[in-house]
């Protein structure tokens, strides 16, 4: 998790009440996010650069700004600031072995065969998920798709992070996560960091998204992962984005969530369990 550096704490001028109240309303209004009292702190410190930046002399300035009109720019970059990016290559190994044993090779086949498939990864991060997602993938076409239309689309509210994941340079300690056969297979190493190998790199798209707002994307898909993502949102929220999900899968597509997300409410009736943490949508939902 990004931690606010402890000079920025100590620089920083107080974040009053008043002002953490407003800060909190914009991002919960805009995003969905929760910031929690317990989140006091962090905020002050992720926030202490765009004071500077915007050369508020406060708190409350910043708040006035931000709850203006002139402030809907500042806004973005405010949420970007206070978005925690945790993720990995290969975090929760089972989801990428369920889609290797039981998703790829009929998503594979049929994408062969004309048919456009494609995963969505939501709240990316700097993608490794997706990364993840598509070595897998590739791996299970034995590293040729052909023209075969399979894509990963990979979205973030983040428009920082998605500059680090297009990028797509992480550390060589980083890539050590990954079963080795996919290292060596589908990424290559230099000076100490890794980077997708073109093929890789060619099947994913990122783009920035806010999972809260109307959703651009037509196209169904067979596989969503939104891991660690919903526990940032209030309850209804996370059951609202539930069931856009299972309207955006495809007939029996599958609903990857993270491991202490659960379903709840209305898409209860929507999926079934595949394997810890995931789950297929049924017939007719």
């Amino acid at each position: 998790m990004s931690m606010p550096a402890p000079a920025d704490v100590l620089t920083a001028p107080n974040l009053t009440s008043e002002a953490f109240e407003t800060i909190r309303r914009v991002v919960s209004e805009r995003a969905g996010i929760e910031l929690s009292e317990s989140k006091r702190e962090l905020v002050c410190g992720r926030l202490a650069r765009r004071l500077r930046a915007l050369r508020c002399a406060s708190y409350e300035e910043y708040a006035r700004l931000i709850a203006s009109k002139e402030g809907e720019e500042e806004c973005h970059s405010m949420i970007c600031a206070v978005t925690t990016n945790v993720t990995d290559f290969w975090r929760e190994p089972h989801h990428f072995e369920h889609v290797r044993d039981h998703v790829a090779a009929a998503a594979i086949a049929d994408a062969r065969k004309g048919a456009p498939i494609r995963f969505w990864s939501a709240g990316s991060s700097d993608g490794r998920e997706a990364l993840s997602l598509g070595a897998t993938l590739l791996d299970a076409a034995n590293g040729s798709l052909g023209n075969a239309d399979l894509r990963i689309l990979a979205t973030d509210i983040d428009t920082d992070i998605l500059r680090k994941a297009r990028a797509g340079r992480y550390a060589a300690a980083e890539g050590d996560k990954l079963p080795p056969a996919l290292r060596d297979k589908w990424f290559k190493e230099s000076a100490g960091y890794v980077e997708p190998v073109e093929s890789l790199r060619r099947l994913i798209q990122y783009n920035p998204l806010n999972l809260k707002v109307k959703w651009p994307m037509k196209r169904r898909f067979r596989g969503i992962f939104c891991r660690n993502v919903l526990i940032y949102f209030p309850n209804d929220l996370q059951a609202e984005l539930m069931v856009r999900f299972a309207e955006m899968l495809e007939p029996n597509g599958f609903l990857y969530l993270g491991h202490s997300e659960r379903l709840h409410g209305p898409a209860l009736s929507k999926f079934k369990p595949c394997c810890p943490s995931g789950f297929q949508k049924v017939s007719g939902a």
